[in-house]
């Protein structure tokens, strides 16, 4: 996604959010992958911020937490906690993404992600 959609992130993450739901089992796992990267690299600002956590928790629903997590994998105790960047580079945002849009099935497998 060009900077020439900057403007309009909410709605391209809304046509995005709606293509992972409606085709995204039939895709390749590789390109839903690359498209769950493109998506989760965009500048967001924070008026963009809900929606883009919606596009995210869409991927996360249509690929299950294990394909999700081995494309963003979280690395909370790998960057200082004082950092500025700490929230891009440990992507602690999926916090948030994850307690509104794990299934329940999929709890066993977060449990065991983030308590090994």
């Amino acid at each position: 996604m060009s900077s020439r959609f900057e403007l309009q992130y909410d709605f391209v993450l809304k046509i995005v959010e709606t293509f992972v739901q409606k085709v995204g089992k039939a895709l390749d796992g590789i390109k839903l992958s690359e498209l769950l990267k493109l998506v989760s690299e965009l500048k967001i600002q924070k008026s963009n911020y809900t929606t883009w956590n919606e596009s995210l928790g869409c991927f996360l629903q249509v690929m299950g937490p294990e394909a999700f997590f081995k494309v963003l994998p979280l690395n909370l105790t790998d960057y200082d906690l004082n950092s500025l960047r700490y929230a891009q580079d440990s992507r602690s945002y999926l916090i948030l993404v994850i307690s509104k849009y794990l299934k329940q099935g999929d709890l066993v497998f977060f449990i065991s992600y983030l308590l090994p």
